[in-house]
């Protein structure tokens, strides 16, 4: 049901576009063709003609726009009273008449063939309450006499009018306005007709209405700001077109973004005029594109905006500080601005002040005597600890090998004084009180006393 609905309005449209070219081809067609002459001659551009004279007696002569024709030209001959001329170009176009002893004969309009190609017409909305805009941009260079006309009709029973078309020359293109009133959701019924001074050529014809014709333009000032301390987030905004007023209409927006050198494409909806890319690659420059679309997707998206660019925040790179010179090296600017204390005079202090305290080298080293030190303190802890774990054996083996007996009372046996063993002291038995010197002193030396030299 729907098909066969469908299919009977595109019939009805079909026809209704046929009525509408057959129009153009009648005398009474906006779009007229040119009016050719029968006495034209057309010639294609660059190619030589010969225009004739009609009868055979009297001296010829050719003028133009009724001044004499000078035959002084290298492209321009008299031959038999016929005019020749080489390579036509667009400055040869005009009326000529040849005479003969002073009377007209004939009068030749010369016309250079130009064949215009079909034009494509596009038309456009850029705002609900605007005027719709047309325009066509010629693939190639047009003939100087081209003309443009944008023929309308409004709704399926008006008569087709013109409205004439201008020619921008700095963007290369014919452009046209059709007068629209906000909310209108009439059909029009346009086509636009391109003239020359031999050729005639219809574009395409289009039905549509202003809802279906609303295009913004792109969005404006499109920047790319990295987040501080984010590395993974970018901060897109831009501007509303200036041909779109916010006074009542607004755009919702679409964002493409992909990191540089990558075919990874991501898309993104808001109706602000920022969004926040959140899943950005570290330290990769982005590639950002921005397009609008009326709020309730009335007509169509805007072309996309110029490309902008923006890398997320990166942590700022410290460079490594280079180690200081070590003291033992010899730096020449240290040595000299330096002085000993013998070599100090007082002519070296400065506006005669001696200094309180002598001048020392700044180049002591320090590193060594530092390590020198702590090794002598870890050597000095492992011998403290090592004499503490093993200070009872040591003990024993000093005292069994002797080494305190010195310490105990001598005797002399063979001239040779050598300590009292421990045995001997500890079976010594105490003195009495009583006892002589004599008795303790045989006790001592095993009971051999000597009273006296012997008899």
């Amino acid at each position: 049901m729907v098909g066969a609905a469908a299919q009977s309005w595109t019939c009805f449209l079909h026809a209704l576009l046929l009525s509408v070219v057959s129009c153009a081809e009648t005398r009474e067609s906006p779009c007229p063709k040119p009016v050719i002459s029968p006495n034209s001659e057309i010639v294609p551009l660059g190619f030589d003609v010969t225009l004739t004279c009609p009868g055979s007696n009297g001296t010829v002569s050719w003028s133009r726009q009724s001044r004499a024709l000078s035959l002084k030209h290298p492209n321009r001959t008299v031959t038999g009273g016929s005019l020749h001329l080489k390579s036509v170009k667009y400055k040869d176009v005009d009326n000529y008449t040849c005479s003969r002893d002073g009377h007209g004969q004939r009068t030749v309009q010369l016309l250079v063939r130009e064949d215009l190609e079909m034009p494509v017409l596009w038309c456009y909305l850029r705002h609900p309450a605007s005027n719709i805009r047309c325009e066509w941009r010629p693939q190639k260079k047009l003939p100087l006499s081209s003309q443009a006309t944008l023929v309308v009709q409004k709704g399926f029973e008006s008569s087709p009018v013109t409205k004439s078309c201008s020619y921008v020359s700095s963007a290369q293109k014919f452009n046209c306005r059709l007068e629209h009133r906000e909310g209108d959701g009439e059909k029009y019924i346009v086509s636009l007709c391109v003239t020359s001074r031999t050729d005639r050529k219809i574009s395409n014809v289009t039905v549509t209405d202003g809802n279906r014709l609303l295009q913004p333009d792109p969005p404006m000032n499109v920047t790319v700001t990295p987040m501080e301390r984010a590395p993974r987030r970018l901060t897109v905004s831009w501007r509303y077109p200036s041909s779109w007023s916010r006074s009542y209409y607004t755009l919702r927006f679409q964002i493409q973004y992909r990191a540089e050198n990558s075919r990874e494409l991501s898309m993104g909806l808001t109706l602000s005029t920022s969004y926040l890319i959140e899943d950005a690659w570290m330290g990769r420059k982005h590639l950002v594109l921005v397009r609008a679309q009326e709020e309730y997707q009335h007509g169509s998206w805007s072309a996309w905006s110029s490309e902008a660019r923006g890398t997320p925040w990166a942590e700022p790179y410290l460079p490594e500080s280079r180690p200081t010179q070590a003291s033992s090296e010899y730096d020449p600017d240290l040595y000299e601005n330096s002085l000993s204390h013998e070599e100090y005079s007082p002519s070296t202090a400065a506006d005669g002040e001696v200094p309180s305290q002598p001048l020392v080298s700044s180049s002591v080293p320090r590193y060594p005597l530092f390590i020198a030190g702590f090794c002598l303190g870890l050597g000095l802890c492992l011998f403290m600890g090592m004499a503490a774990r093993h200070r009872g054996r040591w003990w024993r083996r000093i005292v069994a090998g002797g080494k305190f007996k010195s310490l105990f009372l001598p005797h002399t046996e063979g001239g040779r004084t050598e300590p009292l063993s421990s045995e001997t002291l500890l079976m010594t038995p105490c003195p009495s009180p009583t006892g002589d010197k004599t008795s303790m002193y045989a006790a001592a030396t095993g009971g051999h006393v000597s009273t006296g030299p012997n008899p």
